[in-house]
């Protein structure tokens, strides 16, 4: 779980963005209560990350993307940060 962005504040006004690839919420807009002051945009929130696990023996190597790929303890793992597939 990513942590939110921050609230917006008294100097700023607007929420800051969610972390990269924590899949955190994006910061709230600060209100001042008043209708003569613009509108404060809230922050994005942050995009995510998938990884997989999958035996070694049974890895087809298949994907799409860019994704990283790493070996360890028998498994062969895959980090997704970005668009991309894995085929069976």
């Amino acid at each position: 779980n990513g942590g939110g962005g921050d609230g917006g504040n008294s100097s700023s006004f607007s929420g800051s963005n969610g972390e990269t690839n924590t899949g955190g919420g994006g910061g709230g807009t600060h209100n001042t209560g008043y209708s003569t002051f613009p509108t404060h945009p809230s922050g994005a929130g942050g995009s995510g990350v998938v990884i997989l696990r999958i035996p070694t023996y049974t890895y087809s190597g298949s994907t799409t993307g860019n994704p990283f790929v790493s070996n360890s303890g028998g498994y062969t793992w895959i980090k997704f940060v970005s668009s991309g597939t894995y085929t069976a």
